[in-house]
Formats: structure tokens, sequence, C-alpha cells
């Protein structure tokens, strides 16, 4: 498309060159410098095909701005010292000021769970305890009947001395195995001089045959 415009802007300049030579007799004109008007019409011939040659250049696309990087909303840091496996560590009971009374078992001295026993055989359940509290028992304190089989025990029982903090004591309440055969199971509780239960229950379990 170039190359024919550029050919018709130079035959238009060469039929301006020779329209004087074919004037015939009419009045001459002014001499024109054909070596001007050649290089007038070129200049114009050149600037033209310059502007057009701008125009259909090829304008380069808008550079693509890469997106933001999205960033995590939620990072998989652990929590710290959220929900470990540290096992719980348990208090040991003992005295408070807001405690009087209070006692570990220690074991048992006679009678082990599961014993077998005669029909109407009378024995002695002891248990060794110890007293935990910062008060003394008397011999107010006693141990009494819970639930269960009494075994012909009594439904209490003092103690037959004081026992002071710190001191262990033998528990003991004279029982008789029941006449019929079976498994049989009695509890017992720690009591103080006001009637009230404390410490864990005090078992006893023994098998007739």
């Amino acid at each position: 498309m170039f190359k024919m415009k550029k050919m018709t802007w130079l035959l238009a300049i060469l039929a301006l060159i020779a329209l004087p030579a074919c004037g015939g007799g009419a009045e001459a004109s002014p001499t024109v410098d054909p070596g001007a008007v050649y290089t007038a019409a070129v200049e114009t011939a050149y600037t033209q095909l310059t502007m057009t040659a701008a125009a259909v250049t090829d304008t380069p696309a808008a550079t693509l701005t890469p997106a933001a990087t999205q960033t995590p909303l939620v990072t998989n840091t652990p929590l710290v010292g959220l929900m470990t496996n540290t096992p719980f560590t348990l208090a040991t009971a003992g005295p408070t000021s807001a405690t009087c009374d209070n006692f570990l078992f220690i074991g048992d001295v006679t009678i082990d769970d599961g014993t077998q026993l005669s029909p109407g055989e009378a024995f002695d359940k002891i248990w060794r305890i110890q007293n935990l509290g910062p008060c003394t028992w008397t011999t107010s304190y006693s141990i009494a009947f819970g639930y269960g089989n009494q075994m012909n025990g009594p439904y209490t029982l003092n103690l037959y001395q004081e026992v002071l903090p710190g001191a262990t004591l033998d528990v003991a309440v004279p029982l008789v195995a029941p006449a019929e055969a079976g498994s049989y199971f009695g509890a017992w509780r720690m009591q103080n001089d006001k009637g009230y239960n404390f410490g864990i229950t005090l078992t006893v379990s023994i098998v007739v045959p």
C-alpha cells in the first residue's frame, strides 16, 4: 500500500513538471525551478508516508501486571502450650486448715478380699489406717457400718485409744460369716466425735463355700 501511494505522488509531480511544455501558444509562465518543485514534492510525499506508517504501526499491548500473591488467611502454626499430652498430676490428699479429720488407708491386716470362711465362723476384720488430719482422734471417734452385709457386726464401735496426727491405728470390727453359702460384702466408715463420716470407705469381702 505504501509503494502504491509513493508511485501516485511521483506521477503527480511529473505531471506538474510537464504542464508548461504542453502550453502551446499560451503566454509563457514565470520560470519555475524544476529541482525546487521536485524537492518540495518529495518532502511532502515523505511526510505523508511517515504519518501513514506511524498511524498503522501496531501499538504494543499493555504489559500485564501479575496479580497480588494471595496470603493464606489461616496458617498451620501449631498452638503452643495448648492441648499437649502432658499427664495431669493428682494432688496427694493431706491435712488442711479446713479439714480436721482425714486418714490414709495403708492396707488389710486380716481377711483379704475373697477369703473363704466356714458358715457361722467368727472373725475380726482389721484395717490399718494413718491419721492425716491436724486433729487428734479421741475415744469418742468410732467406726460405723455403712452398707452391704453387716455380718452380725455392731452398728458403731468406738476407738479403744487416742490417735495423734500422723500416727497409725489398727481398726478392728468383730464379724460372723453368714450361715448360708455365697459371697458377702460390707462397707464401713470412720466417724468423728460429732458423728460425721470422713475418709474413704473400708470394706470387707468374704466367700462362704
